[in-house]
């Protein structure tokens, strides 16, 4: 998994000089985290994956957003559910 913002790239928990930082990431009052893995797109690895950074905690005063194919996926399947009668 590697991870890219606006001032770097990690790669495994660890800095990583991969190449030019995206400035376009950040800007003063927001900053996006682009989450790259090897996972196979709309898996159950990559719909857990999802839940998995949803549940990290965040810094007071932040309201993170997770979007991507894989993250519309569970949002859909959710709703879905959420809309199925219960016995």
């Amino acid at each position: 998994m590697r991870v890219e913002t606006g001032t770097g790239t990690c790669s495994e928990g660890r800095s990583a000089a991969t190449g030019p930082v995206d400035s376009g990431l950040g800007r003063p009052d927001a900053q996006r985290l682009s989450v790259v893995s090897s996972l196979t797109p709309k898996s159950d690895a990559a719909q857990s994956h999802v839940r998995q950074v949803r549940s990290v905690a965040p810094p007071t005063g932040t309201h993170p957003l997770v979007g991507g194919t894989d993250a519309v996926l569970v949002d859909a399947r959710e709703s879905i559910a959420d809309r199925l009668p219960r016995p």
